[in-house]
């Protein structure tokens, strides 16, 4: 029994293919990423942050290539969280322009604000989450948390706030995935 030529590279033996376990790992992300409305909108992949960006990557481009969302956002949350950057790249990626919020404060999509000041980073995860509401389909990947963050504060939509948006944490921590982040989906990457 033949499968062809494989996406992606596992052990062959004779035209028998046996994928290993980093394409496993691969195909369960990309399971919970295509379900919707399962509850299961946090997912947290835990391993080594080189397996982990690689996993994720894959889930990319696989992700683009199936259509899966309107759009795919990623951000590095690091040690010390900066809301403010992680807001900017978010921003950045769906069309919004945060590196003047002095500018963004005075145009139109802010004046609900009532001021021509810097908006706050409450401000900004407002408008973040409304604009994020307008897509049907969304991948949120957070790279390298190392402790709990409050995706309200950032002003990322989930559950029931926004059904379409998908969050993929990444860790070296089982810990901060499962008990700081309670993420609803859990895959962990085995070590090498």
């Amino acid at each position: 029994m033949s499968y062809g030529k494989p996406e992606y590279i596992g052990a062959s033996f004779g035209n028998m293919y046996i994928p290993n376990v980093d394409d496993k790992v691969k195909e369960q992300i990309m399971d919970v990423l295509r379900v919707r409305d399962q509850g299961e909108n946090i997912i947290g992949l835990c391993g080594t942050d080189k397996r982990v960006e690689h996993s994720v990557k894959t889930a990319i481009r696989r992700a683009e290539r199936d259509q899966l969302f309107q759009n795919i956002v990623t951000a590095t949350v690091t040690k010390k969280p900066d809301i403010t950057k992680i807001q900017t790249q978010i921003g950045d990626a769906i069309g919004l322009n945060f590196d003047n919020k002095t500018d963004l404060a005075k145009s139109n999509y802010c004046m609900c604000f009532g001021n021509n000041k810097r908006i706050t980073n409450a401000e900004t995860a407002v408008l973040l989450c409304a604009k994020m509401k307008e897509l049907q389909t969304v991948l949120v990947v957070l790279y390298d948390l190392h402790g709990r963050l409050n995706l309200g504060e950032i002003g990322i939509p989930f559950g029931e706030d926004h059904n379409g948006c998908k969050i993929l944490l990444t860790s070296t921590s089982l810990e901060v995935l499962s008990e700081q982040m309670k993420v609803h989906k859990l895959i962990q990457l085995p070590e090498t």
